[in-house]
């Protein structure tokens, strides 16, 4: 624009204008949509985190949740006995993919709830909680989102579990996540879907609403928590909907581990098949381990979240 006022040349000082507020309006379009976007960014961060912490419990749930009543073991036992058999490394199989996985899948859990709760924000106290009802409605539209990752993240983690053990003990087994991709198909990776958004609908809406109302009773007069009770919030607020929704994980797990094989029963068929052959009581196998791992990988998964929220959108400090 410079040049063009030394040259006296108005269209060319115009153009110049024109072209300058046009940059500066892109550059505050994309920086709305960079902060829009923080929440799936931070979500997919934070359930990454969260996951490779507590993913050799993870494995040992799932291995006990697939046994049969015949089978099953203990937490203990059956952790020792993937170690002893298959070493560190099996508690680690399908560590990568499940990542790949989670990270989109909370990020439209969390970022997703986010979005929401500053929708309604109107609605909100001075606690940021809001009506147990939006607070509801919230969670389970955070909860449905993430069935579109969650469900083929862990058949492809199930399935690499039972892998390791058939080839500890000589079987022919597929163990690559590409593999078991080719030979389940879209398709086979979605069996058990609906299980999953049994299990993930109610657990995001019980989970969100609890962390809302823990965190709203603990922060009295402040502003935000401290790390620690942010972490115990978090935690916290897992349980009781790890627990509501533990049938559900159990048959999510079932499903998945016979993917891909011949008579493969649906949800109502495999309900009835471990109620008439293993009781009610076969819905719980792995609840300790669940309730254990659950609450700290949510817990982490929000700290960090909430940590990255902070450094990215600092409160101004009073003159």
């Amino acid at each position: 624009a410079h040049c063009c006022a030394l040259e006296g040349n108005s269209n060319c000082l115009g153009t110049c204008k024109y072209a300058a507020l046009f940059l500066r309006r892109q550059s505050e379009h994309f920086g709305a949509f960079v902060k829009k976007a923080e929440g799936f960014v931070f979500g997919a961060v934070g359930g990454a985190s969260g996951t490779a912490v507590i993913y050799p419990a993870e494995a040992t749930k799932m291995r006990m949740q697939a046994a049969t009543s015949r089978a099953a073991k203990g937490f203990f036992p059956t952790f020792f006995n993937t170690m002893r058999n298959e070493g560190a490394a099996g508690l680690y199989k399908g560590l990568k993919s499940t990542l790949v996985g989670v990270a989109p899948e909370k990020a439209i859990m969390i970022g997703m709830n986010q979005a929401l709760r500053k929708a309604t924000s109107s609605h909100q106290d001075s606690k940021g909680r809001l009506p147990l009802g939006l607070e509801l409605l919230c969670g389970s539209l955070s909860g449905m989102g993430q069935v579109l990752f969650s469900s083929p993240k862990e058949m492809i983690m199930i399935q690499m579990q039972l892998a390791s053990q058939k080839a500890s003990a000589g079987a022919a087994a597929i163990t690559s996540p590409l593999g078991i991709v080719r030979n389940l198909g879209v398709r086979g990776l979605y069996q058990g879907s609906v299980a999953t958004a049994l299990r993930e609908v109610p657990f995001a809406a019980v989970y969100f609403t609890a962390y809302s109302q823990i965190k709203g009773s603990l922060l009295g007069s402040r502003d935000k928590l401290p790390f620690l009770e942010t972490l115990g919030a978090a935690t916290a607020a897992a349980a009781p909907a790890a627990l509501l929704t533990m049938p559900a994980d159990v048959l999510k797990t079932r499903m998945q581990a016979q993917a891909g094989q011949a008579g493969a029963l649906s949800l109502r068929a495999m309900t009835e098949t471990i109620l008439r052959k293993e009781g009610a009581k076969a819905f719980f196998v792995g609840v300790t381990p669940r309730l254990v791992m659950k609450a700290p990988q949510l817990g982490i998964a929000l700290l960090v979240v909430e940590t990255l929220d902070a450094i990215a959108n600092p409160t101004p400090r009073p003159a």
